[in-house]
């Protein structure tokens, strides 16, 4: 699927010449000492030498030229109008997204603002999605993200839930950590996914507040060690998250997407889509650097909050772990010998549905290596 591919991972493409002004000069002033040896080992100040640095620069120029133009037909590396003309082909028929419309009547005027080039690129990367209806997992992420510009990142999971059993027999299921309505779990799948019956599947029959009576008995009766999952065939849970603030989207961007996605032509008439906001987990980023002895160590203590700021933004999408490794690398510039992270205490995990946000970045200098 194409949208298991990072583009950003991606090696730089063979087409790319790698350019170098003294390579190219060289080249010329070889050539013209085998056309004419009386020319070879010219000194710097010969007019022919000079002529032919001119014509090196040129051909760097015409070779830079061609890189640009090779790049410019690739959605990995297209930008600009470039990428706008890709997702203008009959294929794709994506246009980028405007998120502000400015204001054209203000003094002075205020210009549109479009979403970014990395944003519309990773919708371009699911265009050929939005040919089906909004069945396969990337057609929804297509049809939500293409309904505004206000869209930051889009998830689609299932309805279900995750939980470990307290006990069961071959005709039920308990957990007496949970508060069911009764009967309300009545024909979803639920499924024993590790620990005592693992693998087994079965269809609720019916439920109490803490048990769940399978429509056909189980062949392992689930016990304490049964980790199980339940799930309602036909949900699809649409997660928005905003490009405002921390991500929480309004009512608003939220009615926006639940509508473009009950669309007739867009959504199989055999889903039950609901469109919800994110749980995001805020944090606070706090470390202590110890850095080399230097002229200005508040100038690799910029350079360190710059760096994990920009990861912390990276990060600032749905599913994606804070990692007390990814804090430490981004925190490791070039200056910074050692460094104390104390917060976050520990890494903060996230489904798909789950977001992480910092409020505050604090990096300060404690030290200087001796």
């Amino acid at each position: 699927m194409t949208t298991s591919i990072d583009l950003s991972q991606l090696s730089a493409p063979d087409v790319v010449d790698e350019l170098s002004f003294t390579v190219i000069r060289d080249a010329m002033l070889a050539d013209l000492a085998v056309r004419d040896p009386n020319l070879s080992n010219l000194p710097t100040s010969d007019p022919s030498y000079k002529v032919l640095e001119v014509a090196a620069y040129r051909e760097l120029l015409l070779r830079q030229r061609v890189n640009d133009a090779s790049v410019a037909v690739m959605l990995a590396y297209a930008t600009g109008s470039d990428l706008d003309n890709l997702g203008a082909l009959p294929w794709m028929n994506t246009p980028r997204l405007v998120v502000d419309p400015g204001d054209e009547n203000a003094i002075p005027p205020i210009e549109p603002t479009y979403e970014t080039n990395d944003d519309y690129r990773a919708r371009l990367q699911l265009a050929l999605e939005g040919f089906s209806t909004a069945g396969p997992e990337g057609a929804y992420l297509f049809h939500a993200k293409s309904a505004s510009g206000l869209v930051k990142d889009v998830s689609a999971t299932r309805l279900k839930e995750n939980s470990t059993a307290t006990g069961g027999a071959v005709n039920a299921l308990d957990d007496t950590g949970q508060a069911w309505p009764v009967d309300e779990r009545v024909d979803w799948k639920i499924e024993i996914t590790a620990g005592t019956g693992a693998g087994q599947v079965r269809t609720v029959g019916a439920n109490t507040a803490t048990q769940l009576t399978p429509t056909v008995d189980w062949v392992t009766a689930p016990d304490a060690t049964s980790v199980y999952e339940l799930s309602l065939g036909g949900s699809v849970v649409i997660t928005v998250l905003s490009t405002v603030g921390d991500g929480t989207p309004d009512a608003a961007l939220l009615t926006v997407v639940n509508d473009a996605l009950s669309e007739l032509d867009i959504r199989p008439l055999t889903d039950n889509v609901s469109v919800q906001a994110p749980t995001i987990t805020n944090y606070s980023v706090t470390a202590e650097l110890t850095v080399y002895p230097g002229p200005d160590s508040e100038t690799v203590r910029a350079a360190s909050e710059a760096a994990v700021t920009l990861y912390a933004e990276e990060q600032h999408k749905l599913g994606r772990d804070i990692t007390l490794a990814g804090l430490t690398g981004a925190l490791m510039v070039v200056g910074v010998m050692d460094l104390n992270l104390v917060l976050p205490a520990a890494n903060i995990v996230n489904d798909k549905t789950q977001v992480s946000y910092v409020n505050v970045i604090t990096v300060t200098v404690a030290g200087v290596d001796e």
